[in-house]
Parts: C-alpha cells; sequence; structure tokens
C-alpha cells in the first residue's frame, strides 16, 4: 500500500491508467493466435469467404485498437515522466541545499540523479515488459486449455526464464550497489581538481590526481567486466531456452495432431501464444539492471516525498532587529565533538557586536549560525521572537544580510547579484543605494557593463577586493534588520577598508543590528559590544569598552 502511495505521489494517475490499458493491449494480442486458429479449422475445411472476411476485418479491428492503445500508453508515460519532474525536482533541490548546511549531516544523495534515472525507465522499453509479464501467467492458462502438455511445456520453459531473471536481478544488484558509489567518488574526485586546478597544476599535483582517479576507474571497470559476463551468458541462455521451447511446443503440437488430440490451428496457435507469453519475461532478463537502478532510485525518493511541509512562520510587518539566541550547541561529525557548547547572548536592535578570537574557535559557525546558514543540534536563534535555529525561511531571509568568508557569487550580472536573483522586484533604485552603502558603486561603473557586467561562469574575472565589496552589498540590498559580516576586510585594500568603516557607521546610525566576526581590532571600534569566543565557547561577552579595560585575564583580545 505504500509503495502504491509512493507511486501514487510521483507518477500522478498515469501509471493506473497505464496498466489498464496493458489490459485491452494484452487481450489484443490473442488476436492473430485466434484469426490463425479459426482460419485453419473454420475458414479451410469450410472454403468460406465470408467467414474469411468477417475474421480478418475483426483481427484488423483489434490489432489497430491495440496499436491506438499502445501509443496512448507511451503518451501517459511521457505524462507521468513529466509530473515526476514537477512533483519532485523542487524538493529535491531544497534538500539538497538544506543538507549543505547541516554541518554534521552526511553529503546528500544526489536525488536529481535518481529522478533522471526514473524518468529514463520511464521511457525505456523495461517499463512495458514489466506492465506485460504478469500476463504470461494469463496466455499459460490459455495454452493449459488447449492441451495440459503444451500447458506443461510452456510452464517449464517459463519457470527456466524465470530463475534466469533472478539470477540477472541479483547480479544487477550487486553490480549497481559497487559501481554507483566508486563512480560518484571518480567523479567527485574530476569535479574537486577542476576547482582547485590553479593549485594542483602549480605544484605539480596531476600525477597523483590522475592516478587516484585511474584506481577508482579500474575499479568501476572490474566490476563491469564481471557483470558483463554475467549478463552474457544470461543472455545466451536466455534465447537458446526461448528457441527450445518454440521446438518443444511444435514438436508436442505436430504429436498431438498426429493422434488426433489438436488441430493443426491449435498447435500453431499455442506457438504463438507461447512467443507472445515469454517475450516480455526475456526482456526482463536483459533489463534488470536498468529495473534495479530504478527501484533503488524509487526508495531513495521516499523520504523526501514523506517529510512533512511546515507552514512559513507568520511575520510581522516590520523586523526591528532584536538578537537572542539560547544554548545554541552543534555537533560535528562526532556526538563527542562540540563546535558550538551552550552559546547564549542577547542583542538590543540597532547595536554592534564584534566577534574575535583564535582561529578555529567556532566564531565563522558562530556566523552562519545567526545567520540562518546553519542548523543548531540545540537551542534556538531568535529575531524578534522567531526562532529560525534550523534555518532561515525564504520570509526571514530578506531581513537577513551575510557576508560569507568565501566569496561565493553566482554566475549573472552584477545586478542580479547584489539583487540576490529576486526577478520579482525590478526596483534599481535598491540595488544602487545597497551599492552605495556599501562603497562598491564606484567600482561597478568602471566595469565593462556596469552593474549588466556578467560575473561568474562565462563573465568577466574580478579582484578578490571587487568580489567582497559586490557580496557586501548584496549583504545590505533591501535594508535587512539584522547584518553578519564575516571576515568583511580580508580581500580589501586600505581604501577598501576606510569604505568598510563608513559603511559600518552607516548601519549604526540606521539602526541595524550589525555582527562582525573578525581578526582586526581596527574594526571593532563602533562596536557595542565584544565576544571573545574560545573552543567553542563564549569566553567573554559584555560592553567594548569594559572589556577592552578590564585586567588582561582575557589574552584573546590581543591575540585577535
Amino acid at each position: 500500500m505504500k509503495t502504491y502511495t509512493l507511486i501514487n505521489q510521483l507518477f500522478g494517475k498515469h501509471i493506473t491508467h497505464c496498466v489498464l490499458f496493458s489490459v485491452f493491449i494484452n487481450l489484443a494480442n490473442l488476436a492473430p493466435s485466434i484469426y490463425m486458429l479459426q482460419v485453419y479449422d473454420r475458414v479451410l475445411p469450410s472454403r468460406s469467404n465470408e467467414t474469411l472476411i468477417m475474421l480478418t476485418v475483426l483481427s484488423a479491428y483489434f490489432l489497430i485498437a491495440q496499436a491506438a492503445l499502445d501509443y496512448l500508453r507511451g503518451r501517459l508515460l511521457a505524462e507521468a515522466a513529466m509530473h515526476l519532474e514537477q512533483n519532485t525536482s523542487t524538493l529535491a533541490i531544497q534538500k539538497h541545499l538544506q543538507d549543505k548546511i547541516a554541518i554534521k549531516k552526511q553529503p546528500s544523495h544526489p536525488l536529481l540523479k535518481d529522478i533522471a534515472t526514473l524518468r529514463h525507465f520511464i521511457g525505456s522499453h523495461s517499463l512495458i515488459a514489466l506492465l506485460d509479464a504478469p500476463w504470461f501467467i494469463f496466455y499459460l492458462l490459455v495454452i493449459y486449455w488447449f492441451h495440459p502438455l503444451l500447458g506443461n511445456i510452456a510452464l517449464a520453459g517459463t519457470v527456466l526464464l524465470v530463475m534466469l531473471a533472478l539470477l540477472s536481478e541479483h547480479g544487477s544488484k550487486q553490480f549497481v550497489q559497487t559501481s554507483l558509489p566508486l563512480t560518484r567518488q571518480a567523479s567527485q574526485m574530476i569535479d574537486d581538481a577542476y576547482q582547485h586546478s590553479q593549485v594542483i597544476c602549480s605544484m605539480h599535483m596531476q600525477p597523483v590526481i590522475i592516478h587516484r582517479w585511474q584506481q577508482r576507474q579500474q575499479q568501476i571497470n572490474s566490476a563491469t567486466r564481471t557483470f558483463g559476463k554475467l549478463a552474457g551468458k544470461i543472455s545466451t541462455h536466455s534465447k537458446l531456452i526461448r528457441q527450445l521451447l518454440q521446438i518443444a511446443m511444435m514438436g508436442a503440437g505436430a504429436y498431438l495432431v498426429i493422434d488426433q488430440h489438436l488441430s493443426s490451428g491449435v498447435m500453431l496457435a499455442s506457438t504463438i501464444i507461447l512467443g507472445k507469453a515469454l517475450a516480455p519475461v526475456e526482456s526482463l532478463t536483459g533489463s534488470w539492471k536498468t529495473i534495479v537502478q530504478a527501484m533503488m532510485a524509487l526508495r531513495n525518493l521516499s523520504p523526501l516525498l514523506d517529510t512533512p511541509t511546515s507552514k512559513p512562520p507568520i511575520l510581522p510587518s516590520t523586523i526591528a532587529g532584536h538578537l537572542n539566541v539560547e544554548n545554541v550547541t552543534i555537533f560535528g561529525q562526532r556526538p563527542d565533538i562540540q563546535i558550538l557548547r551552550n552559546i547564549s547572548l542577547h542583542l538590543e536592535a540597532g547595536k554592534q557586536l564584534a566577534i574575535i578570537g583564535p582561529n578555529g574557535s567556532g566564531k565563522t559557525t558562530l556566523a552562519r549560525v545567526l545567520a540562518g546558514a546553519t542548523y543548531c543540534d540545540t537551542g534556538s536563534v531568535r529575531l524578534d521572537g522567531i526562532n529560525y535555529a534550523n534555518g532561515a525561511t525564504p520570509q526571514m531571509g530578506q531581513h537577513i544580510g551575510y557576508l560569507p568568508q568565501d566569496l561565493s557569487l553566482l554566475s549573472g550580472t552584477v545586478a542580479e547579484n547584489i539583487s540576490r536573483f529576486d526577478l520579482a522586484d525590478t526596483d534599481h533604485d535598491k540595488i544602487i543605494a545597497a551599492s552605495r552603502m556599501a562603497g562598491a558603486h564606484e567600482m561597478i561603473l568602471k566595469l565593462p557593463s556596469s552593474y549588466e557586467t556578467i560575473i561568474g561562469a562565462g563573465g568577466i574575472q574580478l579582484s578578490g577586493g571587487q568580489l567582497q565589496r559586490i557580496a557586501l552589498a548584496r549583504a545590505l540590498y533591501g535594508q535587512p534588520a539584522l547584518v553578519v559580516l564575516d571576515e568583511p576586510n580580508a580581500y580589501l585594500d586600505h581604501d577598501g577598508e576606510q569604505a568598510l568603516q563608513d559603511t559600518l557607521l552607516q548601519l549604526k546610525k540606521q539602526g541595524v543590528t550589525t555582527i562582525i566576526i573578525t581578526h582586526r581590532p581596527s574594526l571593532t571600534q563602533h562596536a557595542d559590544q565584544l565576544l571573545i569566543m574560545n573552543a567553542g565557547r563564549i569566553e567573554r561577552f559584555g560592553n567594548r569598552a569594559e572589556i577592552l579595560t578590564s585586567p588582561p585575564s582575557s589574552h584573546q583580545v590581543s591575540h585577535a
């Protein structure tokens, strides 16, 4: 029942209709056999042209109807593939992005590849064979009705083919389980190599990278060869069994005709029906690899559809920026490792907080938590009372500006990146206002196409400082209530850092709650409060002036 519900969610009623169409298609499959039976047993002995014409017209009608239904079944399967993509692609992308920001979570399964696998399976002959295969029982009963001897021969052949199909299924499952992880690892290695090509080439690491990739490929090739040998043997034996069955059926039928137990028409009709019964079974024997991959993809997509959809919180018309963090803890890959330990802090709206501390103290992780870019294992993060400890919702995200350490701008124009690709908002004044506030407007005007300059793939290459200014403008776009800046001056020169100081002063005047993670004390001069972190804990937190003037029990200030 659960499987039926899952299939119904993925493909709607399309597969159900295809099953119904398969009923009529397989019943119409009997038309040629019945036609031959009647011609040999009635038309030829009676020499009746009228009967011949009537049988021919009826058989042609059933074959035309079968062809029409077969076409409609194909169209339904195409619609099912579209329904699958529409219902799951968005959920798959959202889950992949959410898994990316969960620190301790393993990399998510490539669900989009599973969707592509299912789409390919729906459009293949494997699914058609799967829909037609159960009808071999009906055909088998028809042959038994003709004569038990013929039925026993057909049953014996079917059992042999089913055994081969099960053997193929076992081999296919082992091959898929072995080769898929290796293929993904090899693909990931190449993607990582492309991403870090400059480092690899500058230090001549190509031979090592290629050798590691070749090791994975050798394992994949070994598994492929093993499965290929098994598949070849099964295919050869399957064809041999089917041909021997045809001969056995024809020979047994001829024996029964000689002994006058059957007519010649029944002999020929039973042979044709046997061929139709075994065709989908033999097709499945050679298609188990595709079927196994589709079943694994279906199983991977099951949790995606079982995940309950939560309603977004109802936000007030304005967000002031009161930030309250309570007992936030984040574990690492192992439960005994804590990246953040019981972090609690309160920041009034419009205040500036500077976070300092040694490397590895958890500053960047805390910045991600405050920006809604990382899930918390325990605790709460509230902005004006709204908890977003499990990631910022789209409604909440528009009130948060975030500048991460890695300058992750997307492929597109400068204006699109600053506006966060908000296609519904065409107000360019907001883009320019954010750029001016970030001190990036004059720099952007000097680009080849100003705000329409394409960056990223297929675009121009910008310096780290230029990218950081554009990313800062993106964080300030739309006048967010909370702005989190992680090392905002890492790539800036003297002029850029001075512009950043002006930006921080403007944010304070506008009453924007601002959090700065930095290693440079110069960026803390406008901060109202100072937080010193060490080993994932808050070591000191309070008024900046009081902490800086307190006795040197917190040597981390000079260290930062």
